[in-house]
C-alpha cells in the first residue's frame, strides 16, 4: 500500500505520469471497484475507469499539471471519455456515471466548460485521500479485520472510500474563473 500511495503523488515529471495512472487503477481495485486503464489498453477512453456496485467513475489524470486553472483541452478530453463510456457501456443499467478530473485546481479557465456532473479531485483533496487510504489500510491490517467483509465495508464507509461516498466526499464541482 505504501508503494501505491507513493505513486499516487502528483509530479510534473513526464516519466511519473504513467505510474500515477497505474496507482489510480490499483487504488480502485483495492477499494473494491472493477478498475482498468482503457486508454493504455485500447488507445481510446479515459486514463482510468472504475465501476462499482452503484457508481462508475470515468477518470482523467492530470498529475503532471502545474497550472492554476483547468484548460479547455482537459475538460474536452474528459467529455470525450464520457462519450466513449456511453458507447462502450450503454447497457450498464442504472449506474451513476461521474466524470472525474484529477488536477491541481478546480477552477476552469474562461473558455472551459466541464461535462455535466463533473467532479474535480484537487491535489489538496488527493493528499487527504492518501491519508484516508493509509488509515483504512492500517485499520484493516490490525487484528483480523481483513477477514471480515462487513468490518472492511464499515471501514471503507468511515473513510468515504466506498462507491456510495467516494465522489461526493473527494470530488468537488468545478468553478468558473472569476
Amino acid at each position: 500500500m505504501n508503494a501505491l500511495l507513493a505513486d499516487l503523488e502528483p509530479d510534473p515529471d513526464p516519466d511519473r505520469v504513467k505510474a500515477f495512472e497505474q496507482a489510480v487503477c490499483d487504488l480502485g481495485l483495492h477499494l473494491g471497484f472493477a478498475a482498468h486503464r482503457p486508454e493504455r489498453d485500447t488507445g481510446n477512453g479515459p486514463d482510468d475507469l472504475w465501476i462499482g456496485g452503484g457508481a462508475s467513475l470515468v477518470i482523467e489524470c492530470k498529475s503532471g499539471a502545474t497550472t492554476d486553472a483547468i484548460p479547455r483541452s482537459d475538460v474536452a478530453q474528459l467529455g470525450h471519455s464520457m462519450a466513449w463510456f456511453g458507447e462502450k457501456y450503454e447497457g450498464i443499467g442504472s449506474q451513476t456515471v461521474t466524470p472525474v478530473l484529477i488536477h491541481p485546481s478546480r477552477v476552469l479557465k474562461g473558455d472551459a466548460v466541464a461535462p455535466p456532473r463533473a467532479r474535480i479531485i484537487t491535489f489538496e483533496k488527493l493528499a487527504e485521500l492518501r491519508q484516508a487510504v493509509q488509515r483504512f489500510a492500517t485499520s484493516v491490517a490490525d487484528g483480523q479485520t481483513f477477514n471480515d467483509p462487513k468490518a472492511v465495508g464499515r471501514r471503507l464507509a468511515h473513510e468515504h472510500l466506498n462507491d456510495r461516498a467516494f465522489v461526493g466526499h473527494w470530488g468537488q464541482a468545478p468553478r468558473s474563473a472569476r
